[in-house]
């Protein structure tokens, strides 16, 4: 055997005893085994994950997306360790790991979200298919400075972007959850500052064969807050589809439908 084939077995080896047999700082409270065990669940993959990206690389010239990649590699750790213990992870945090779903067949959904700078509000809405391309994504300047007031625009103005262009059955999603819950009559009381704006909202949504809302968490909403970020640092406004995004919203894009294809 040459030396370089002794080096690369050696070092192969070395992963692999690293791997089972991880370096580790004890801790009285838990068990050494299940720390080492919940170690190697953590390094196989990402250990994996740098083979095939570099495999990909090389023959295949892929263009990496390193945000993707960690998000991906986050839910399998999680899924991994469930499966160790159930114990190990809260049943909640597992089944509730925050990612974009693709709406029901025919179903168009719209994420909103807002951004405040400089005094004023940048509204973004994202447009998806059931197959969660991206037909459209737009943003605008709101004069405001309360950050319920602007999410509560940019619901009203999904609905309004809906009407213009004939959408028939759509699902409003954003991460401002008192404007959702005012909207979906979950909460009591409309705060008097966005009452105009939700009262408005409710009455075009009866306007749409079919018209819902949901409150997702910020990570599942990774586009409309790019869009609305980044939009707020532009001088002007614009729309985009899939075939011109930002790279961060392009980002936010590719991430979410590997997370809802998981």
């Amino acid at each position: 055997m040459s030396s370089t084939s002794s080096f690369i077995s050696q070092n192969s080896l070395e992963l692999l005893d690293l791997v089972i047999n991880p370096p580790i700082c004890t801790d009285s409270k838990i068990k050494l085994k299940t720390i080492r065990a919940q170690t190697s669940i953590q390094f196989a993959p990402i250990l994996e994950n740098i083979w095939i990206v570099r495999n990909q690389v090389v023959h295949d010239d892929l263009k990496i997306n390193h945000l993707a990649i960690v998000k991906n590699l986050e839910v399998r750790v999680l899924e991994h360790w469930h499966i160790l213990n159930p114990l190990l992870v809260d049943d909640t945090r597992v089944v509730s790991i925050p990612k974009w779903f693709v709406p029901p067949p025919q179903v168009l959904k719209f994420n909103v979200d807002a951004a405040l700078k400089d005094g004023l509000a940048t509204l973004a809405v994202i447009v998806r298919s059931d197959s969660g391309h991206v037909l459209n994504g737009w943003p605008k300047r709101y004069d405001t400075t309360d950050p319920c007031t602007a999410e509560a625009a940019a619901i009203l103005w999904a609905i309004e972007l809906a009407k213009e262009n004939n959408y028939l059955k759509i699902l409003v999603e954003g991460d401002a959850k008192i404007c959702i819950e005012v909207i979906t009559e979950v909460a009591a009381t409309i705060p008097w500052r966005i009452l105009s704006l939700v009262n408005i909202i409710m009455v075009l949504a009866l306007e749409f064969p079919s018209c819902s809302f949901c409150w997702v968490r910020r990570d599942a909403n990774g586009m409309a807050h790019s869009l609305a970020k980044f939009a707020s640092s532009l001088p002007s406004c614009f729309s985009c589809n899939s075939s011109n995004l930002l790279l961060s919203v392009h980002e936010a894009w590719i991430r979410d439908l590997i997370a809802s294809s998981s």
